[in-house]
């Protein structure tokens, strides 16, 4: 599995699109898309840049320190929460550690996986694992408040 770490020129794919190495030249590698097409992905080059203040004219001055080229893509048999948003995924292991650090975390983790069989979690849920939004709460009360006894 590797995520191609840049938007494509020519709109084939976006920063953080997954797939599997398909097949690899001596410049090139072929990405098979989580879509399904089979992409040729080529070198990009890269400028590194260093900006720094000038007391002298109080300006920010930026000076190109390097550049690299590379395939752009990195393995991603495991990706963070942030990064899957927006995504869904055939299998999905879930490992919160500690639990979630922000609200709508595991919500987000556990409904990348498209069926309930491809589901999997590292350690059970705790009340750590689920931290709500107070605004969330505040909109369930007023709502069970307006729509009085069932």
């Amino acid at each position: 599995r590797v995520m191609l770490l840049n938007n494509d020129s020519q709109d084939r794919w976006i920063n953080g699109t997954v797939g599997t190495l398909f097949k690899a030249e001596s410049n090139s590698v072929y990405v098979k898309l989580d879509g399904g097409e089979v992409e040729r992905v080529e070198p990009v080059s890269w400028t590194s840049y260093k900006t720094t203040f000038n007391p002298e004219t109080s300006l920010l001055e930026t000076k190109e320190v390097g550049v690299f080229k590379q395939i752009p893509l990195r393995l991603a048999w495991a990706i963070t929460i942030h990064k899957s948003q927006g995504k869904t995924f055939e299998r999905v292991a879930v490992d919160l550690g500690r639990g979630a650090f922000a609200h709508g975390q595991t919500y987000v983790a556990l409904s990348r996986c498209t069926s309930m069989s491809g589901l999997r979690l590292i350690r059970p849920l705790t009340g750590q694992s689920i931290i709500m939004d107070s605004r969330v709460q505040d909109f369930l009360t007023q709502l069970r408040l307006a729509a009085g006894p069932l």
